[in-house]
């Protein structure tokens, strides 16, 4: 998963729904049903509960009704079901390609051609059996429900660490909301280091001493793991981004966070740095406006820009450049007597 900056701060709905999972369990306190009396404000009176029904013992399989994935990719879904351990689980009219694994509900595999598959969810135990139908679409489009999950730039920012990452992992295990359909641990900006080995790929930091471990583990857990990736050349975090003004992927910490300045597909597995380089529009190069992030109006009636994750206004200078103009899209910049027009990303 990637998550592009052009989108500025506004992360993706599982980082949003990553907040509202601490709140699934709400302490309420006081008495319901009853008239309010003067002994309720006395802490000594009150009491507490949760709220929250809890699951039955029986099976009960949660979680979307739909889930995508592209043709020939790795298929990984964990079904979700709340009741009493041990369970067994197995699926209806499952397709040739994937495979169920009884005891833990997790369905792997990959299917290679685009199309619809109409299965059937199954789980029981001691007590009882619960099922559930489901479509499996193998297309171009995946995100056909919204992720549920963690996002460590919530809790870390740029401070985050591979065992930071495992924590929130086996929590969201432990504390049952993967049995509720919660999925995705995603791992934010700050990861990065520079470029280099035989791919000439840009690697994980020393806070990351075993990604392959730390990504074998979380998906042994059930759970899928989301990656940052950003196209400008220096992230959000002033980490190495997926491109670079040299064909070479040479990197510099201060040399700001610029886009590319081109609408193009992002794809992981194709797009070196080289080939980035080749398609940031002429003349994006140090002597570049920096980047506007953000335009706004402050209470006093004076417009104002997010520019390189600085707030400036009208007259501000920002490396060597002199804002000009705030439009409600986009600023002027000044630089040796040329006006240059930034629009808003």
């Amino acid at each position: 998963m990637s998550c592009c900056d052009t989108l500025g701060r506004n992360r993706s709905v599982c980082s949003v729904l990553s907040t509202l999972a601490l709140c699934v369990f709400v302490l309420v306190g006081g008495t319901i049903g009853r008239a309010a009396s003067a002994g309720d404000n006395d802490p000594a009176q009150l009491t507490s509960a949760i709220r929250t029904p809890k699951p039955p013992a029986t099976p009960r399989i949660n979680g979307p009704l739909v889930f995508g994935v592209r043709p020939g990719y790795p298929f990984l879904y964990r079904i979700p079901a709340t009741g009493d351990r041990p369970m067994e689980f197995s699926v209806g009219s499952l397709p040739t390609g994937l495979q169920v694994d009884a005891n833990t509900g997790q369905i792997t595999g990959s299917l290679k051609e685009p199309g619809e598959y109409l299965v059937t969810l199954r789980a029981k135990n001691a007590l009882g059996a619960g099922e559930k139908k489901f479509k499996i679409v193998v297309g171009e489009t995946i995100a056909l429900t919204p992720p549920m999950g963690w996002n460590s730039w919530n809790a870390y920012h740029g401070t985050v660490t591979g065992e930071n990452v495992i924590r929130a992992a086996r929590a969201m295990a432990s504390s049952g909301l993967i049995d509720h359909g919660w999925a995705y641990i995603n791992l934010d900006d700050a990861w990065q280091k520079e470029r280099g080995g035989s791919f000439n790929a840009i690697g994980p930091n020393e806070k990351f001493p075993d990604f392959r471990k730390m990504c074998d583990e979380i998906h042994g857990l059930g759970l899928k793991v989301g990656i940052y990736s950003t196209p400008w050349t220096t992230s959000y975090a002033r980490y190495i981004g997926g491109s670079s003004d040299d064909p070479n992927g040479a990197w510099s910490k201060g040399g700001g966070r610029r886009n590319m300045l081109a609408v193009y597909r992002y794809v992981e597995c194709s797009s070196t740095a080289e080939q980035q380089a080749n398609k940031a529009t002429p003349g994006v190069s140090e002597n570049a406006p920096p980047l506007v992030e953000a335009i706004g109006v402050s209470t006093d009636k004076r417009p104002y820009a997010l520019v390189d994750g600085t707030l400036v206004y009208e007259g501000s200078i920002m490396n060597g450049f002199k804002i000009v103009r705030i439009h409600a899209d986009k600023v002027e910049f000044e630089k040796d007597g040329q006006i240059t027009i930034q629009t808003l990303n």
